[in-house]
């Protein structure tokens, strides 16, 4: 387990971070709501994504018109580098903001237990590099 930020840290730039960010996670941000990552579109300049495509797939027998776009994520940890491989960003002009999701899903070296909890005082580190995105997880604040 990573027992400092200066680990933590260290260990980011280990898998070629280039810019560190901290989110401290509210009770909204779990693994059903996905990430907020801010209002309008404005992540789209910081985190680097794929086209951004219409998702017209039915869920729950309706129809959800969503801009996405698929991202490179990787969770990172002492045992290596893990791929989130169904990682994208929700737009959603309506708000608008964006949302990070599905960057559990598929994922074994995922924090699972930290993001599928409710709980105060979570944080949330990621990195950015020139062609992916690089997160390494949640500690406690």
């Amino acid at each position: 387990m990573v027992a400092s930020l200066e680990q933590l840290l260290d260990l980011m730039r280990y898998y070629g971070a280039h810019r560190i960010y901290a989110k401290h996670l509210s009770s909204n941000d779990n693994s059903k709501n996905q990430v907020y990552l801010g209002g309008g579109f404005a992540a789209l300049n910081v985190i680097p994504h794929g086209e951004v495509y219409t998702d017209a797939s039915e869920k729950a027998g309706s129809v959800r018109d969503r801009a996405k776009a698929d991202v490179e994520f990787y969770w990172v940890n002492e045992e290596g580098r893990h791929r989130a491989p169904d990682a994208n960003l929700i737009l959603y002009p309506k708000y608008p903001e964006v949302r990070m999701s599905g960057f559990l899903k598929g994922c074994k070296g995922a924090p699972s237990k930290l993001l599928t909890v409710r709980d105060e005082g979570r944080v949330m580190f990621w990195s950015v590099r020139p062609t992916l995105l690089l997160r390494r997880g949640l500690s406690r604040a």
